[in-house]
């Protein structure tokens, strides 16, 4: 029997002050604290003063969803940093019509309350639904003329991804 030693890797350790030295530079793994997987609330306010509250769920392996509800109680899904869409409209487009969501919400007269005639055309739907998720978002792959193209993009952006929400999704 042999005694060897053998390098599997760098590990930094932590010093008395709270950080790494990596490469001669010191490193603070505070930004791997903050994006540990769970839920996350918080309130800003908008460029009028008003309160903006978003939740944002972050999963174990895999994307995370935000959620945002606005100054008139409306509640949006974020797509991507700077673009939200209607969570009526995206539901509606992954498949459920206006009596299924407000059947499964708790307080369904608050979702009744912001629809206007426009928007109860735009979610009447599944196909309406999705063209006006398109028209919305026109950066996403998909023809508009084809609505199978625009179902099979929308299913993948939403519901294919791989995603393990572990504890916090329970």
């Amino acid at each position: 029997m042999q005694e060897q030693t053998i390098f599997i890797g760098n590990i930094p350790l932590m010093n008395s002050l709270g950080t790494s030295i990596v490469n001669g530079i010191y490193r603070i793994v505070i930004n791997q604290i903050l994006q540990s997987p769970g839920i996350y609330y918080r309130s800003e306010l908008d460029h009028n003063g008003i309160s903006v509250y978003t939740g944002t769920i972050i999963s174990d392996w895999g994307g995370r969803s935000e959620l945002e509800i606005d100054r008139k109680a409306r509640i949006w899904a974020r797509v991507s940093r700077k673009q939200k869409i209607s969570i009526l409209v995206l539901s509606s487009a992954m498949g459920l019509n206006l009596r299924e969501i407000l059947e499964n919400v708790c307080y369904p007269e608050i979702f009744l309350s912001f629809l206007s005639n426009k928007e109860r055309k735009k979610i009447g739907s599944k196909e309406n639904a999705i063209l006006e998720f398109y028209q919305q978002f026109p950066c996403v792959g998909g023809d508009p003329v084809f609505f199978e193209s625009l179902c099979k993009e929308l299913q993948k952006k939403f519901l294919q991804q791989r995603c393990e929400l572990g504890r916090i999704g329970r």
